[in-house]
């Protein structure tokens, strides 16, 4: 049985956290994870589990795909941590494996959406956009994924532009167009709504 499988995503601030630091290094954690060590593993769920939530749920828009993506991360990082490699910064290499498992699930939704409305049915995704959050949701989905990863680590996660190059795995430069064209659209879109 997969350990990560058993763990809960509680999005709530009021639940104590239930794994106690194996060590306080997190170089440490990684390698007992690596080892096998089903502690230390639950340990960085519990570590990084808000962050990556956060991420994923900014990416996604609503909280069940968030969870979903979240969920879906941690089973690909218990699978693949053996691959990480201590040459890059353990954070970097995680959130960019979030990014990419949102990618994969937006693009299942995606197709998943098209044919609801191929077959006349409604889409349940879409709400009233009646506030400034669904606004944003909305238009951040019209941006292309790349875009949007890039906007959502920078400006609403607060990454350097560097980290959001390496997360995203492309060039500074790259990074830095996506999060231009991704700010000139939701520029735009935010003035057709006023």
């Amino acid at each position: 049985m997969d350990p990560v499988l058993d763990i809960e995503f509680s999005t709530s601030r009021d639940v104590a956290p239930r794994i106690r630091p194996l060590c306080t290094d997190e170089s440490d954690l990684v390698r007992k994870a690596q080892d096998g060590d089903v502690e230390a593993f639950e340990t960085l769920v519990e570590v990084y589990r808000a962050k990556v939530y956060s991420i994923a749920y900014q990416i996604a828009g609503n909280r069940d795909d968030a969870e979903d993506i979240c969920q879906e991360s941690f089973i690909k990082l218990y699978r693949n941590i053996r691959a990480y490699s201590s040459n890059h910064k353990f954070t970097t290499w995680l959130f960019r494996l979030v990014t990419n498992t949102a990618i994969d699930h937006l693009r299942k939704l995606n197709k998943s959406r098209r044919l609801f409305v191929e077959t006349g049915l409604p889409d349940r995704s879409q709400a009233s956009d009646s506030d400034l959050k669904l606004t944003l949701d909305r238009i951040l989905s019209k941006v292309s994924p790349k875009q949007r990863m890039a906007f959502v680590l920078r400006d609403l996660q607060g990454f350097p532009l560097n980290e959001v190059a390496q997360i995203l795995g492309c060039t500074g430069v790259t990074a830095r167009v996506h999060l231009h064209k991704a700010r000139a659209r939701i520029r735009k879109s935010l003035e057709n709504e006023i």
